[in-house]
């Protein structure tokens, strides 16, 4: 694995070792090798080469036949148009953004908005979080046909995305947007009381609601992601829809890849990518910001068949964008 690492370095050098030829590897063993080289070797790892390594793990996955997932064998073009509602286009950037919620996508907004509209002297984090979703949503910024678009513009435009931990992104979507009764997101709430909860007589607003101590538990929001009749009725919201659904990394080709984990390093990369790192300052993060740490503690109460079947169903997003099994929940034996 050393001697894979250094190569996949970029490192020259001699070896006794009588290790089998990269060919004879499977993309997936390589990309593993890859990651493995990027946590031991960290420190030593520059930006641009950890970009690489993101970049490849990806090409080698969608270039590998033995590797599918639902949807990665589609014609591009036969892509509907509706499924590129996450894409934002900046023609004065020359830049195409696809944002995935709970990962920081609102930060990256405002910063978008004050580099396009030359608003350097305003702070990113001023700019009121309503007003900054409601302006990406509004037809007049959004592309007519962006199949299209991506067709005559791929090549000239830089692409980027930044992605998370598929559960940690999970529990932050069920902290933010149905434990805490959000009125925009309680209908969500309202299905999974009725259909999980047991209860007949749901609170119809989310001040009655947090009046009468009622509110979905995690453990009825994952059966609810579980539940084949939750996508028979409507697709996934968009904050627990998968990654790989919202920005088809196997059909459009990233520039940069960056991770919520390494928000400060990849964010100051970019920015200086985009020259504008003089010119405006990444917000702060959040406070209270769900992290990795919550993982173990939040699935503690999810029974073990439940959360095989959870990670079935996200899978890609681990296997694609370099996520780990969470061993702590999958202790060796158990399913």
């Amino acid at each position: 694995i050393l001697a894979y690492s250094q190569a996949f370095a970029g490192i020259e050098r001699r070896s006794a070792i009588n290790i089998p030829k990269l060919g004879d590897l499977t993309r997936n063993v390589i990309s593993e090798i890859r990651a493995f080289y990027l946590r031991v070797a960290w420190p030593q790892i520059t930006p641009r080469q950890v970009q690489e390594e993101r970049r490849q793990r990806l090409e080698d996955l969608c270039a590998d036949p033995e590797y599918s997932f639902p949807g990665k064998s589609r014609n591009f073009t036969k892509i509907p148009n509706k499924e590129f509602n996450n894409f934002i286009v900046i023609d004065k950037l020359k830049l195409i953004y696809c944002f995935v919620p709970k990962v920081a996508c609102t930060q990256w907004k405002r910063v978008l908005y004050v580099l396009n509209e030359n608003l350097e002297h305003q702070a990113p984090e001023s700019l009121n979080r309503d007003f900054i979703h409601d302006f990406y949503k509004d037809p007049k910024s959004k592309k007519k046909n962006l199949t299209a678009i991506f067709s005559t513009e791929l090549k000239d435009y830089k692409k980027f995305l930044f992605v998370r931990d598929p559960f940690v992104r999970l529990i932050s979507a069920f902290r933010d947007k149905i434990e805490s009764r959000d009125e925009i997101f309680y209908h969500f709430a309202l299905i999974i009381l009725k259909k999980y909860g047991n209860i007949s007589l749901v609170p119809a607003s989310p001040e009655k609601a947090r009046q009468a101590g009622v509110k979905p538990t995690f453990t009825q929001f994952i059966e609810y992601l579980l539940d084949p009749q939750t996508e028979n009725q409507f697709p996934f919201d968009d904050h627990w829809r998968q990654m790989y659904r919202l920005c088809h990394p196997c059909h459009i080709k990233y520039d940069f890849i960056g991770k919520l984990e390494t928000l400060d390093e990849d964010t100051a990369y970019l920015l200086q990518l985009l020259n504008a790192e003089k010119r405006i300052k990444f917000p702060r993060k959040y406070p209270n910001q769900t992290t990795t740490s919550y993982v173990e503690q939040w699935f503690r109460i999810i029974p073990k068949p439940w959360r095989e079947k959870l990670f079935q169903l996200y899978e890609p997003d681990f296997t694609l964008f370099g996520y780990p099994k969470p061993k702590q929940l999958f202790p060796d034996g158990e399913q």
